[in-house]
């Protein structure tokens, strides 16, 4: 499975289960997106207890249910707003300039024509921002890639959107890799006796697990 990562952040943004697609003539991902409703509470009854079924019920029915588009619940963005539309745009001039510099670093192709090529898109944003609503990941960095989501009449469903070069893909299996070594590495083990550990205590196998 492929992840879609804040460049800027590192943040989760979306995944390949949301099936992004490129919009023609701009480099940005849309992905549909509606309202569900997400149990929260479940990790507090204890399964191995073996509770009666009455208890069973209470537990479940104390569950909060969180309301939220899809994408924004699964990957635990952070809603914001925009109190003007020189908020707005201040928004974008401050994450184009954090991005082209980022892109220097890791795609200096991109640092200096991703600007004109959304500029139209922005632009129309900037026109109805009113009508929008935004989230960041899950750090909330004012200055990282925005998702941009446009309803639909029913209220209920739209069309998110996201700047492509704000963004990285990943495979899964890589990236929980990556966090596992880190993780030990972290204890003060040597890259060798990390990598030992990932091995031994076996992350790799439920990396690739989750990974199919």
């Amino acid at each position: 499975m492929i992840i879609y990562k804040d460049i800027i952040t590192g943040d989760e943004l979306f995944g390949e289960t949301c099936n992004p697609k490129l919009i023609e003539n701009a480099p940005f991902y849309v992905m549909e997106a509606k309202m569900i409703k997400q149990k929260q509470g479940v990790d507090n009854v204890n399964i191995g207890a073996n509770p009666s079924a009455e208890e069973a019920d209470e537990g479940v029915d104390e569950a909060a249910v969180e309301e939220g588009l899809d994408i924004v619940l699964i990957n635990r963005l952070k809603e914001t707003a925009f109190g003007s539309k020189k908020d707005f745009m201040n928004y974008w001039k401050a994450h184009f300039a954090c991005l082209k510099e980022k892109l220097q670093e890791v795609k200096p192709e991109r640092a200096d024509v991703f600007k004109t090529e959304c500029k139209a898109m922005v632009e129309k944003w900037v026109g109805s921002w009113k009508d929008l609503s935004f989230f960041f990941g899950e750090s909330n960095n004012p200055e990282a890639a925005l998702i941009v989501f446009e309803w639909n009449d029913d209220g209920v469903s739209g069309k998110a959107y996201v700047l492509k070069d704000a963004v990285i893909s990943e495979k899964y299996f890589w990236m929980q890799l990556k966090q596992n070594l880190h993780h030990f590495k972290s204890l003060g083990l040597s890259d060798v006796q990390a990598a030992a550990c990932v091995v031994t205590f076996g992350p790799v196998e439920e990396c690739v697990r989750k990974s199919l």
